[in-house]
C-alpha cells in the first residue's frame, strides 16, 4: 500500500494527506465528548418539536409581543451565548478561510 501511495503521490501530497488525517482524528475526537453528545441530542429533539406549518410572519412589533413569553427569552438568551462563542472565531481565525474547491 505505501508503494502505490509514492507511486502516485509526492512527498509533499502524502505530508498533506497526513496532515488531513491528523486532524479529522482531531474533530472526530471532539464529536465523541459527552458534552457535545449531549448538546447535539438535546438540539435534534428541540427540531423536532418545532412545526413549520404553525409558524407565521412576524414584524417589529409582533417580535415584541412574541418575546413575552419565557420560552421566547430564554431562547434569545441561548442564541446571545451562541453569538458570542461565534464571535470567538475571529480571534481564532482572522484570515478568511480557503476553499481548495
Amino acid at each position: 500500500m505505501y508503494a502505490k501511495l509514492a507511486s502516485n503521490y509526492t512527498p509533499e501530497d502524502i505530508e498533506v494527506i497526513d496532515e488531513g488525517f491528523v486532524r479529522m482524528h482531531g474533530m472526530v475526537k471532539k464529536f465523541s465528548n459527552p458534552q457535545f453528545i449531549q448538546f447535539m441530542e438535546r438540539f435534534m429533539d428541540v427540531l423536532c418539536l418545532v412545526s413549520l406549518e404553525e409558524t407565521r410572519p412576524v414584524g417589529p412589533f409582533g417580535l415584541l409581543w412574541k418575546m413575552r413569553s419565557q420560552e421566547a427569552k430564554e431562547g434569545l438568551g441561548v442564541m446571545v451565548e451562541l453569538t458570542k462563542a461565534l464571535g470567538n472565531l475571529k480571534a481564532v481565525f482572522p484570515e478568511p478561510l480557503k476553499s481548495d474547491i
